[in-house]
């Protein structure tokens, strides 16, 4: 598995979210909005591998918010390619050697702290 670092950021892959509130009660405490919690699901897909060492870094002026997730102040487009991940109780589990399942595509990946959800170590396709 590999990270991607460029001076202090690390990069991921940030798939797009839908976010469901979860309100229930407890042990007699009632969790509701604005109070209640959240499961994030991912929409877009996120089970990528890198297929080489070409990358281009991508800068924007940095806005009000500097790890905003709408205009993150640098990308980083690269070409990965689709694996398959298995789920095991909840956990991404990947064989050792991933084989890429569909042609590489170019993907930009975001600094980390401009992700709620992201994959961060990402392995490398056979």
């Amino acid at each position: 598995m590999y990270c991607l670092r460029r001076g202090p950021f690390v990069f991921s892959v940030a798939p797009r979210e839908r976010w469901e509130k979860e309100e229930y009660v407890r042990n007699g405490i009632e969790l509701k909005y604005p109070y209640c919690e959240y499961k994030v699901f991912p929409e877009s897909p996120w089970n990528y591998a890198f297929t080489g060492d070409s990358m281009e870094a991508v800068f924007s002026p940095v806005g009000d918010i500097p790890f905003s997730p709408e205009y993150p102040p640098v990308r980083v487009r690269t070409k990965m390619a689709p694996i398959k991940w298995d789920m095991e109780n909840g956990v991404c589990e990947i064989h050792p050697s991933p084989k890429a399942t569909g042609a590489a595509v170019e993907i930009e990946l975001v600094p980390y702290g401009c992700t709620t959800l992201r994959v961060t170590e990402i392995p490398m396709a056979e």
